[in-house]
């Protein structure tokens, strides 16, 4: 859980110095500012898709409209997508019919 939430983030399994992941109970996980429990997060509304704004760099980002992660690490979305399934299989989200 911990690689996802840091590659999510910094495009770097372990995180960076000042933004790093630790999952401190089952599922939960804190990086000092925010606390998320990945079983929270709407597996039905979680989408994974890349934004250019005006003279910036591709952002990557990870989000249910609630929950948000993003980062300007170069990161291929199929990688962050197969570990999004991961973290989902190991701590899965709420879902909904549509």
């Amino acid at each position: 859980m911990e690689q996802v939430y840091n590659f999510s983030t910094t495009g770097d399994l372990e995180g960076t110095q000042y933004n790093y992941w630790v999952e401190f109970k089952k599922c939960v996980l804190s990086n000092r500012r925010q606390s998320i429990d990945n079983r929270n997060i709407n597996m039905t509304a979680f989408r994974i898709y890349s934004e250019i704004k005006k003279n910036q760099k591709i952002k990557m980002i990870s989000s249910d409209g609630k929950f948000y992660f993003s980062t300007y690490a170069n990161i291929p979305i199929d990688r962050l997508q197969k570990a999004w399934k991961l973290a989902f299989n190991n701590c899965p989200g709420k879902s909904s019919r549509f």
